[in-house]
């Protein structure tokens, strides 16, 4: 296809490098920043900038296929003639091919801090790989809010999909808006690499453009187990599920419940129905809790109703181990909970770069980038997110512009990041399984303890 194009291009009279025309995104890479879109389900996204007046069919037509980007920088040379280390040598004085990427994200909805942690990831990815000499093409960025919409996350995924520009896709934020977008991305080949998304249930064989590079959602009960048996060496432990949660909370009980089995000791369960957020319901849940004896108590709802059962089991006068995932990690958490927060041990697939020693340079990259602000959680997670599909893309003999390629070279590549390596397991579509780590509340703040194999105290 890249031969026929460029010989169609090749066989036109010769045209000057144009761009088209656009808006350019807010705090985006310079020079290398597409249209962002816009937080409105009405309004038009990045990607769908006007025809600059005055372009011809002919020049446009060259501007809107991938032999018209290399006609931009001047040679088709770039696909064929490639270094020792698989970038592409454009010849002296050319321009670079632009090849565009497109994150979607929350970015205003309730998930947007983890949205907005990530769009800066990706951001500073970018600026890192476009600096880069000997690079072979620069990225583009387009970044689109879905609003942690289903029904928004639909309407973005088609504008992207139907963008032949857009080569690979970083996102979404959330589970919902993943699985409303994975059937539309998967007919388009448009590659989706997402960094904060849990699903474990996708099909590898059938559903090949999906790239999960956290674990997934039910693999939490890992690190809750671990801190369980080596840690706090609990023998009489009690899982509550929140029904609130749905099958979330029901799988973290059913799969800690199984790995203790086998321990010393009992576990037993309890439920929380979902619609119950009186106060008598989570004092009657404590004062039970603490008459069994329980040394442990694993909870698997959200942050509210966390908070809710954190101060019952204090005004019950428990004392023993508390455990709860990354749905319950919220600094909301620590505000309603209060002193009764103290000592709370939370699972999550996000670590704080801040205390990990491979990931110094990164961390000042960010402080000097987004005014002196130390990254957030899923930050680093977007930043190695997007520099892995960047390998992906520049591997040798990959075609970087070609949606379908980029989908194989993705299960092709082994990228070893600044955090954790990224790799394609046969069967899964998960690229990395040891991103767990635990966190314990701690005057008033989240504590990282560290990656939950190497805890131990």
């Amino acid at each position: 296809m890249i031969a026929r194009r460029s010989a169609a291009v090749l066989a036109l009279p010769s045209v000057e490098a144009t761009e088209v025309s656009g808006t350019s995104g807010t705090s985006g890479t310079s020079g290398a920043s597409e249209p962002t879109g816009s937080a409105s389900g009405d309004a038009p996204l990045s990607g769908t900038a006007e025809r600059p007046e005055g372009t011809t069919r002919r020049r446009f037509l060259v501007l809107g296929s991938t032999a018209g980007v290399l006609a931009a920088g001047g040679t088709a040379a770039w696909w064929t003639t490639l270094r020792p280390n698989g970038t592409a040598t454009p010849p002296t004085g050319a321009r670079l091919p632009r090849l565009v990427v497109a994150l979607q994200a929350d970015l205003t909805g309730s998930r947007k801090t983890t949205g907005r942690a990530q769009e800066n990831g990706v951001r500073l990815a970018v600026e890192h790989f476009n600096s880069r000499t000997g690079r072979g093409f620069d990225l583009a960025l387009q970044v689109h809010d879905d609003a942690g919409s289903a029904a928004k996350a639909v309407r973005v995924a088609k504008r992207l999909a139907d963008d032949e520009r857009v080569l690979a896709v970083l996102g979404p934020t959330t589970d919902a808006c993943a699985q409303a977008v994975l059937g539309q991305y998967q007919k388009a080949l448009l590659a989706m690499v997402c960094v904060s998304v849990g699903l474990g249930n996708v099909p590898a064989s059938s559903e090949r453009v999906f790239a999960a590079t956290r674990p997934p959602d039910d693999t939490l009960a890992a690190p809750i187990v671990a801190y369980l048996v080596r840690t706090a060496k609990a023998r009489a432990r009690v899982l509550i599920d929140d029904e609130a949660e749905g099958d979330f909370s029901w799988e973290i009980c059913t799969r800690v419940s199984e790995a203790t089995r086998s321990t010393p000791g009992t576990t037993s369960r309890r439920t929380l129905a979902a619609g119950d957020d009186s106060a008598d319901a989570f004092r009657a849940l404590a004062e039970e809790v603490t008459d069994s004896g329980a040394d442990a108590v694993v909870f698997g709802g959200g942050y509210a109703r966390a908070a809710k059962l954190a101060r019952a089991l204090r005004s019950a006068g428990y004392s023993g181990a508390r455990l709860a995932t990354q749905r319950a990690f919220d600094p909301r958490f620590l505000t309603s909970a209060g002193a009764a927060a103290e000592g709370w041990v939370f699972s999550t697939a996000f670590l704080d770069p801040t205390r990990v020693t491979s990931a110094k340079s990164f961390v000042a990259a960010y402080r000097e980038r987004f005014d002196g602000v130390a990254p957030p959680w899923y930050a680093a997670e977007a930043y190695e997110a997007t520099l892995f599909l960047a390998r992906a893309m520049t591997a040798p003999g990959a075609s970087g512009a070609e949606r379908g390629a980029i989908v194989r070279r993705l299960r092709e590549t082994d990228y070893r990041g600044i955090t954790k390596r990224l790799r394609y397991t046969a069967s899964s579509t998960v690229y990395n399984l040891d991103g767990l780590y635990l966190f314990r509340s701690s005057d008033g703040r989240f504590r990282y303890l560290g990656q939950y194999e190497d805890f131990t105290a």
